[in-house]
Parts: C-alpha cells; sequence; structure tokens
C-alpha cells in the first residue's frame, strides 16, 4: 500500500523498523539468526500460506454487534498481552535478540491459560 512506501527504512543493522503513525513496517531482517536458525518474517509466511482477511471479515461480519464488540476487546486484550511479553523478551535479552519459537510457544501458552483461568 501507499502507506508502505511512506514509512521510514530501517536503519543500518537494525532488524527492522514500525512507522508509528501507520502499520507499514519495513525490514531489513537477516535470513538466519546468530545461532545460525532460519529467520523467517511474517511477510514471508502470509506470502506462502495467505493472509485469510476476507474468510475471517466474513465470519466476523456474521455475527451480532455485542458478539463483534466482545471478540474486539478479547482481540486486544490479546495484542496487548503480547506485545507486553514481546517488550520484556527484548528489556531481558536485548534489541539484537531474535525471538524464537519456542518463545512464541511460552506467549501462547501462558495466553491460554490465563484465558482458561478466565473462563472458569
Amino acid at each position: 500500500p501507499a502507506a508502505a512506501a511512506a514509512a521510514p527504512a530501517a536503519e543500518a543493522g537494525s532488524p527492522a523498523s514500525v512507522d508509528p503513525d501507520s502499520d507499514a513496517f519495513t525490514t531489513d531482517a537477516p535470513t538466519t539468526d546468530a545461532g545460525g536458525d532460519e529467520v523467517v518474517t511474517i511477510g514471508e509466511v502470509v506470502e506462502e500460506t495467505g493472509s485469510g482477511e476476507e474468510e475471517m471479515e466474513k465470519a466476523f461480519l456474521g455475527r451480532s454487534e455485542g458478539e463483534q464488540r466482545e471478540m474486539a476487546a478479547a482481540y486486544r486484550e490479546m495484542a496487548d498481552a503480547v506485545k507486553g511479553k514481546l517488550q520484556e523478551l527484548v528489556e531481558k535479552k536485548g534489541t539484537e535478540y531474535c525471538v524464537t519459537e519456542a518463545d512464541i510457544r511460552e506467549i501462547m501458552g501462558g495466553l491460554e491459560k490465563k484465558r482458561k483461568v478466565a473462563v472458569e
């Protein structure tokens, strides 16, 4: 999109940058991390699998307004929790740390446990 063209380029040596005034994301991410493991970007995953946005939008819009509000609030809570956990990783391991699959599994597992407790 046009917003992506306006996003500032990532600084040299910086794996990525986000334009705070848009959803634009630029990356100069390496193809492997310091341990030699392959680095895969979200853009690559979406390119390979498709975003599924149309199907999700159709399913969302098929819900009542009350259900849509509940879903939106739950998503916001989850997104804020994930963002907070990722920020904790940056604080612990530094800005050059490459988030691993194990990190994501731990974060999402913790959220799942929290959700189960809240539902019960």
